[in-house]
């Protein structure tokens, strides 16, 4: 009778080479230590070695990971498109062998691919912005279905606590923005990175989703980094005026900090 440890690694192992295994190449079931204890023995990984060197094997392989890259390319279409052809397909086939494009929530999928694709593109770079403003963009669309304004006076500055707004975003764009798009649409080359960068503020409750940041807005959301007082914030220079607008437009959100400010 196989033991439940013994079953147990059994289905690990066919799921992690199910996940990373590349369709179509034998793989062994390699022994360790790990496998021999949860009572993987000799018979079990050559009965398992098989079964990962089969045709139906390798066919749900192929299907998995088609599937995986096809939704993974579908979330970040315009990221992928101004990267050469190898960046490309080297991005998405390192997302997908960690696991990617499988999730059942495109939002949390999301997130994490641009994430990934972030802290691997050269910063600042156009690729770094369209990847940014992807991510930027999928957020405030997202949060804007069911945004609403906080009813607040910020009456009481030292228990009114404000964070980032999780729909909200702010991306630095070193070209005019119209005209990088064009040329990413266009698939023409993209303009040189000017010198200085135009901060764009993405936020559920504007119109558009989306402006050019003031100076203002700019340094608050950069100071912005943890949940933070409006009191303290004042204190920085910020005004009552500049919170009260950014959480109108949600590009903040108060922070749960201030509910349990204001139960204690």
């Amino acid at each position: 009778m196989t033991s439940p440890m013994a079953l147990l690694a059994h289905q690990t192992t066919l799921g992690r080479h199910l996940r990373t295994g590349d369709p179509g190449v034998p793989m062994l079931v390699v022994g360790t230590s790990r496998d021999l204890e949860a009572g993987l023995d000799a018979g079990h990984r050559t009965q398992l070695a098989e079964l990962i060197a089969s045709p139906d094997f390798v066919f749900t392989q192929f299907v998995r990971q088609s599937w995986c890259v096809g939704r993974t390319k579908a979330l970040a279409r315009l990221t992928l498109s101004v990267l050469s052809e190898e960046a490309g397909r080297n991005l998405v086939d390192h997302w997908v062998a960690r696991g990617g494009g499988a999730a059942f929530d495109p939002m949390s999928e999301a997130e994490g691919l641009f994430e990934f694709a972030a802290a691997r593109l050269e910063d600042p770079s156009h690729a770094l912005t369209i990847c940014r403003m992807e991510q930027a963009a999928l957020r405030a669309s997202a949060a804007a279905l069911t945004f609403a304004a906080p009813d607040l006076t910020l009456d009481d500055e030292a228990l009114t606590f404000v964070c980032r707004g999780k729909g909200a975003g702010l991306v630095r764009f070193f070209a005019p923005p119209e005209r990088l798009l064009a040329c990413v649409s266009a698939g023409e080359p993209l303009p040189a990175l000017t010198e200085e960068s135009l901060p764009i503020l993405f936020t559920p409750g504007l119109a558009e989703l989306c402006r050019p940041a003031t100076e203002e807005e700019t340094a608050f959301w950069e100071s912005l980094q943890a949940p933070a007082s409006a009191a303290a914030l004042m204190q920085e220079g910020y005004p009552r005026r500049l919170i009260s607008s950014m959480l109108d437009i949600g590009a903040i959100d108060l922070s749960s900090r201030t509910l349990a400010a204001t139960v204690c």
